[in-house]
């Protein structure tokens, strides 16, 4: 004859602290993690300027041309990859991906 369980312990109790153990685990690894670190950078095309965006170190968006313009029209100054690679960078930020400019935007940052 084969004893009880105990009044306490069931099979089901182990699933329950199972469940509760690994959901706390997984809040834990994404509630605690950093924020991604972003840097914007410039640099010289053969007509202008771009931008690149890093995360954490590694590129993650390289951008020689103006984006949403058709064509392929370089930046014309320096300070324009910068704004608008800025702009990027913060929509990022935001969580937003792609991190699209529509041409109303581009013109608020003075480029089209």
């Amino acid at each position: 004859m084969t004893k009880p369980a105990g009044r306490f312990f069931r099979p089901w109790y182990a699933l329950l602290i199972g469940a509760v153990v690994g959901g706390l685990g997984w809040f834990g690894f994404h509630y605690f993690q950093p924020e991604p670190q972003y840097e914007t950078a410039v640099f010289k095309t053969e007509a202008g300027w771009g931008y690149e965006i890093k995360r954490d170190g590694k590129p993650l968006i390289y951008q020689p041309v103006i984006p949403g313009l058709a064509g392929n029209r370089s930046f014309l100054t320096r300070q324009q990859a910068r704004t608008v690679g800025e702009a990027v960078t913060e929509k990022m930020r935001q969580g937003q991906f792609p991190p699209a400019l529509t041409r109303q935007e581009l013109a608020q940052l003075g480029v089209y």
